[in-house]
């Protein structure tokens, strides 16, 4: 009888090695929102930078610079056009989505208008001695000794008492056969992550019997020994930043704004050409603004953090600076700088809220305070 890593190596080899072959990998494309004209547009432009590096003649090169300029602008103007006309119908399929509780589809539309996220690898934690790892090496091997004492827990020093049945069950106790290997693989969800051998379902659904036809062997092995191939163990542990902590920025808020009425108006019925304000709408359907949403989370969130010990990692965290000089340019908006922000406008700085935040009901009484602020059209915005 073969072993089980070597079956399963065989079937990961052939399953790649066709998928690679046959499917490929995904090639570049162009902006899909370009539009022809853009495109035609950006060519001229190329021409024009040709004429203008190729000219020895000072006149004509001052004619054909200027003639650039103008073909660059033009470009601009119509990639603006086609861009602000690509949002509008993302918007438009979100909010479809939306209506029909489409999630995947809204999720895909959301990361594409926002962006990847780029994740953080420098954010302070700290090691058993409870000092600060600030490297990214040692951060990493803090991670892997955390998760190994964590998941890899040692087996019950007293076996638990689990009684005999009154009956005997029957339960199959055969290998899996192909019909239930191929049962298996069509209730496979598609459009999902893969794993480290890079195989999704969709390759195995794509002809479940010849799938079967080939697992077969290797799960029969593995059933009949009572083992599984050691690439099956392997997991893969991502850390998922919550969301209190993301920063916010001034055009974040204004997609989220935009969306939270478009999806009031929907829920109210008003369509063109009956028109409402967005306060109306707010009014009417007793709703706040996103931005006053956003501020009173964080906020309760920051109370939160402040009210816990000096040496809990949240309360480290936002105490922390990272290490080192930053670049010439104007600084970042981050989360700690919006806090300290809103802070300074009502005349506090992060020592005097964390003697505030030990009284509860003081704490709320600045959080409504804050609040209204806002509301008067001060300067209290997000960045």
């Amino acid at each position: 009888m073969e072993d089980t890593n070597h079956l399963w190596n065989q079937v990961k080899t052939t399953y790649q090695e066709a998928g690679r072959t046959i499917l490929g990998h995904r090639n570049e494309r162009h902006k899909d929102w370009i539009s022809q004209e853009a495109w035609q547009k950006i060519e001229e432009r190329k021409d024009i930078k040709k004429k203008v590096l190729s000219t020895k003649s000072e006149r004509i090169k001052t004619q054909q610079q200027q003639a650039y300029r103008e073909a660059d602008r033009a470009v601009k103007q119509i990639i603006r056009h086609d861009k602000r006309k690509h949002l509008e119908d993302m918007a438009t399929q979100a909010e479809e989505a939306a209506y029909k509780g489409d999630q995947r589809t809204l999720y895909k539309i959301t990361k594409q208008v926002c962006g990847k996220f780029r994740s953080i690898t420098t954010a302070p934690i700290k090691n058993k001695e409870g000092q600060l790892l600030t490297s990214e090496t040692a951060q990493e091997a803090r991670w892997t000794e955390h998760f190994n004492e964590v998941l890899n827990r040692p087996a019950p020093e007293t076996e638990p008492d689990i009684q005999e049945a009154e009956e005997d069950l029957d339960v199959v106790t055969t290998p899996p056969t192909k019909e239930e290997i191929i049962r298996a693989i069509k209730s496979l969800r598609n459009n999902k992550a893969l794993g480290p051998d890079f195989l999704n379902a969709e390759l195995f659904k794509s002809d479940p019997p010849l799938a079967a036809e080939i697992l077969l062997p290797l799960l029969t092995t593995a059933w009949n020994k009572k083992e599984i191939p050691e690439d099956w163990n392997e997991g893969v542990i991502i850390k998922i930043p919550k969301k209190e902590c993301w920063r916010m920025i001034e055009s974040d808020l204004c997609k989220l704004s935009s969306f939270h009425t478009k999806s009031l108006r929907k829920i109210a019925r008003i369509f063109w050409p009956k028109y409402i304000s967005n306060e109306d709408l707010l009014e009417q359907c007793q709703e706040e603004t996103m931005e006053t949403i956003i501020i009173r989370r964080r906020w309760r969130w920051i109370g939160h953090v402040l009210r816990k010990e000096q040496d809990a990692i949240p309360r480290v965290a936002v105490q922390w600076r990272p290490e080192g000089h930053r670049k010439r340019a104007r600084p970042k908006t981050t989360w700690r700088r919006t806090v300290e922000a809103e802070a300074a406008a009502m005349g506090q700085s992060l020592g005097t809220l964390r003697m505030l935040a030990q009284d509860r009901e003081q704490w709320k009484e600045f959080v409504a305070a804050l609040i209204a602020y806002g509301k008067k059209g001060s300067k209290l915005k997000l960045n």
